[in-house]
């Protein structure tokens, strides 16, 4: 048997196999070889009845048959498969709903059980992920939430979810097709992911799934695609405001404001003994990257001219210690020009509609602007102070021999990182120039394990806490210097500043409270949504 999109044939064992055409590609549906051998099931002996999407060739079916004696319903999108089982025995007692058919069944006073087979839904993903929300919508409100494995906050969130009642399921990252798979499997009501990822927003208007991101890390390059102000079912929240300004201004919708916070259980909860102190104790500790990987120093400055190196060089050093990000506004066109022309390095690509040549070497050179400053900030203290340097071994590339001498090498984000904090009577942060607004996870990382900071300034520094009281502010590196001598010498007031951080990161700052508000807005337009989608029926 043969039509538009379904090949019937004998596989080699003599059983009947097939193949469908998908996304223009014929795919055997079942083995060329032994067709019987199906993807197996446990059935709930539980539920009132099992409802199976797609009937395919029969094998699923008869499989279920063999392990229930409760009622089965079969969704089934092409009705080719049927004519191809017509008058089997197997059809028998089974009911077989295709198209829409489903709709006129009342699943609302019945515990059922939906049964995937992911290669048969692959036939017609979108018609079965709407059969799936239909379904949920018609049974029970889902409150399953799907989050995506990061190597730092992942676990943080998914526990502020489920204090908040969510169910939570977590999915490591996998190639487009697997991740689809396994989403349809949990089958959520939401899709959380640390930073935003296109094949996620793709997946989730495939699915009409409620895809959420955090943003946490700049530059991320994925919000600046093409494609992204088309994505109806997903809301992305970012931790620096600056950046939803430009993006909001550009067209895009669903993008918010949210910055990070402190998981403060986790980081109270850990012990540091007195093996640790002796490990991790320093009059001032860093934790973080030098930033020595930036595109500018390996892969367009040795390529300019000396004249276009002088001019980068001058914009570099006006920057400085500056708390506005003025890189961006002191790149000229000229410039840009320039660059390219002596480098061939491509600023502007097709696909990131949202990002301008300008503001991507300003990105660059920014990266290329906190590499130096870190640098020479952690050369100035290192030969002046008690100081120790956590990060990757880009710090050992630094010929300073105070660096070296100073790097303790990498601090685990969830155990070692803190007992850092904990055990150093000053802790250092330095927010890079190009995060315009916000701050970084060390920040409330620091404060939650109440640890003593001091701080580069930024907006955020003074709109969430208080300068003096909650952490300290420095200016510049002889005001670092100061401010380092004045608290090493003061520690009651060391203290006291400590203490009033933790406080105010433990009451206003958890990722409880941010994930309570995104959720809160997230379902307001969610209902917003839904109201548009019933006036437009």
């Amino acid at each position: 048997m043969k039509n538009e999109r379904l090949i019937i044939e004998k596989a080699k064992n003599g059983r009947i196999t097939c193949k469908y055409l998908i996304n223009n590609n014929w795919k055997y549906l079942y083995s060329k070889y032994s067709p019987e051998r199906i993807q197996t099931f446990n059935i709930d002996v539980n539920v009132d009845c099992v409802v199976m999407l797609g009937l395919g060739l029969g094998y699923e079916l008869s499989y279920i048959k063999k392990n229930t004696n409760k009622p089965i319903y079969i969704i089934e999108s092409d009705e080719s498969f049927i004519h191809a089982l017509n008058k089997c025995p197997l059809l028998d007692d089974v009911n077989v709903l295709l198209g829409d058919k489903y709709k006129e069944l009342n699943f609302k006073t019945k515990k059922i059980q939906v049964i995937q087979n992911m290669n048969l839904i692959e036939c017609n993903i979108s018609f079965y992920s709407k059969v799936l929300l239909d379904i949920n919508r018609r049974t029970f409100e889902k409150n399953t939430i799907v989050v995506l494995e990061h190597k730092t906050i992942s676990k943080d969130c998914a526990n502020a979810f489920e204090k908040l009642g969510y169910k939570v399921s977590g999915l490591p990252w996998s190639h487009e097709s697997i991740l689809r798979r396994d989403i349809m499997k949990i089958n959520p009501k939401y899709i959380f992911s640390v930073n935003f990822s296109p094949t996620l927003a793709k997946i989730c208007e495939e699915l009409q799934l409620f895809y959420i991101s955090w943003t946490v890390d700049t530059p991320a390059y994925t919000l600046y695609l093409e494609g992204n102000g088309d994505n109806s079912k997903s809301i992305c929240f970012v931790y620096d405001e600056k950046i939803v300004r430009d993006l909001t201004s550009k067209g895009l919708k669903n993008v918010f404001y949210m910055p990070v916070a402190a998981n403060v259980e986790r980081l109270t909860d850990i012990y540091l003994s007195s093996v640790d102190i002796l490990k991790f104790k320093a009059d001032i500790s860093f934790v973080g990257s030098n930033g020595s990987k930036n595109e500018y120093k390996t892969s367009i400055k040795e390529y300019l001219s000396k004249d276009t190196e002088n001019k980068v060089e001058q914009i570099i050093f006006q920057q400085g210690f500056n708390d506005s990000y003025i890189l961006k506004e002191m790149v000229t066109e000229k410039l840009l020009e320039e660059v390219q022309d002596e480098t061939g390095f491509i600023l502007h690509r097709a696909e990131q509609i949202y990002l301008s040549p300008k503001e991507k070497f300003s990105f660059i050179l920014g990266r290329y602007h906190s590499y130096l400053e870190r640098t020479s900030i952690m050369k100035e203290l290192s030969n002046n102070f008690n100081l120790k340097i956590y990060g990757e071994e880009d710090w050992l590339l630094n010929e300073a021999k105070g660096i070296l001498r100073s790097y303790q090498g990498y601090a685990e984000h969830y155990v070692e990182m803190p007992k850092v904090f904990k055990a150093s009577k000053i802790n250092l942060n330095i927010t890079r120039s190009f995060v315009e607004t916000g701050l970084p996870m060390r920040v409330f990382d620091v404060l939650g394990s109440e640890a003593f900071l001091i701080t580069n300034n930024k907006l955020d520094i003074n709109r969430i806490f208080k300068p003096n009281s909650d952490l300290v502010v420095y200016r510049d590196i002889q005001d670092l210097k100061d401010i380092i001598n004045y608290y090493l010498n003061h520690e009651i007031e060391r203290n006291n500043i400590k203490k009033q951080g933790y406080e105010t990161v433990r009451k206003h700052h958890t990722y409880e409270v941010r994930v309570k508000e995104m959720m809160n807005l997230v379902k307001k337009l969610v209902i917003n949504k839904s109201n548009d989608e019933r006036r437009n029926i």
